[in-house]
């Protein structure tokens, strides 16, 4: 009975910290892909306001040449937009593998989440089957109370000391296997940061997306190395800004010109601009270590490399202690107490007789002889 207990409470423990866990990181990969969303459609706006204003720019570059001034602004435009509209596209081409990037995390983790709750339970749910069967064994002994039965149990169970001694191997063969589990995470987790970036590489060398790669060094290991993402944010609000500076320098000339020139009625600039600018700021903000950076150290460092290793390390421990100490003190005295029994009975029937008559065939002889002789006060002390 005890066996029973410490198995079913070592396996309710075993399964709240582990949902304790995993819940806690399913719920922050999600946010994380929330917040990867976000940055993707943050760069397919920012994108999409790219667009509109080098179509603006080419619509005064080319709809308005008959102008002097305006065939002088116009090329001078299209050349300012340039370098903005090559760091929206770099921008765009990493933020847009973002969400790509958590689900492969979100794979990963939920492949192993399955083998990691329960190979190291295996051994315990089995020791606890098996205990439950002694147990069922002592009360149907009790409950039936025939000698015929139980000399056949004892039998049975002296032949059952192959199945119990496989069973004890089998227990310890999932010791060790919990015990490798454990060792292997825990050397994943010795050095984190450089292991996490190898997973990241594997992801991004296939699809070569350097940028991504160095977009996770810079989170993982820090100010030391370049955040491409965030310098491209960084570099188009500096071209924005340039942009509108040329724009400002000829807004009067493009004012006067809209009435001539119709392609000039359709271009807002200072829309354009502003929305660019928000996007762009927001995208800064979002891509700041501070707003990323916990992720990382909640997901992998603490769910995974603490919790999760030291369940996995002392777990087996609890298995061990379980299958390999108390189960077999508990082999040993569920036998003990049936040949106990049967010799109680086997008095009872020397003395009282036998209710069953098959029960007087499994008398032992000697029993029998030596119960004439003893009383009832001595044959009660006996039992």
């Amino acid at each position: 009975v005890i066996v029973a207990i410490l198995c079913g409470v070592g396996t309710r423990l075993r399964d709240a910290n582990w949902s304790e866990t995993m819940d806690r990181v399913h719920s922050l990969l999600e946010l994380a892909r929330g917040n990867a969303e976000d940055l993707k459609a943050l760069g397919n706006k920012v994108q999409r306001t790219c667009k509109k204003l080098n179509v603006s720019m080419h619509q005064i570059s080319n709809e308005c040449t008959k102008d002097p001034v305006m065939s002088v602004a116009g090329p001078a435009a299209i050349n300012a937009t340039a370098e903005y509209v090559e760091m929206v596209d770099l921008l765009h081409s990493t933020l847009k593998e973002l969400p790509g990037m958590v689900r492969s995390g979100k794979r990963l983790i939920e492949s192993h989440e399955f083998l990691g709750f329960w190979v190291p339970l295996l051994p315990v749910l089995l020791v606890a089957f098996v205990t439950g069967v002694m147990i069922s064994e002592a009360l149907v002994v009790t409950c039936i109370g025939s000698l015929k039965f139980v000399v056949w149990l004892d039998q049975a169970m002296r032949v059952a000391i192959v199945p119990y001694t496989l069973l004890v191997m089998l227990i310890t063969a999932f010791c060790l296997l919990g015990f490798t589990m454990a060792s292997l995470f825990s050397s994943f987790c010795v050095d984190v940061d450089r292991n996490v970036l190898s997973l990241v590489g594997v992801f991004t060398e296939r699809r070569n997306l350097t940028d991504v790669y160095d977009l996770s060094r810079f989170y993982i290991e820090g100010w030391g190395n370049t955040n491409p993402a965030l310098s491209y944010a960084k570099i188009a609000l500096q071209d924005i800004d340039l942009i509108y500076m040329l724009y400002k320098q000829f807004e009067g000339i493009v004012n006067a010109e809209r009435i001539v020139c119709p392609p000039l009625q359709a271009v807002d600039v200072d829309a354009i601009v502003r929305e660019a600018k928000h996007i762009l700021k927001t995208c800064t903000m979002l891509l700041q270590p501070a707003n990323l950076y916990p992720f990382y150290d909640k997901i992998v460092r603490e769910a995974l490399c603490r919790d999760l290793v030291s369940s996995l390390a002392n777990f087996p421990v609890f298995t061990l202690l379980i299958g390999l100490a108390v189960f077999p003190v508990s082999a040993v005295f569920t036998h003990r107490y049936l040949v106990h029994w049967m010799l109680w009975k086997q008095s009872q029937v020397a003395v009282y007789g036998a209710e069953d008559p098959e029960d007087q065939d499994y008398m032992d002889p000697d029993s029998e002889s030596e119960a004439s002789d003893v009383s009832d006060s001595e044959l009660i002390k006996r039992a």
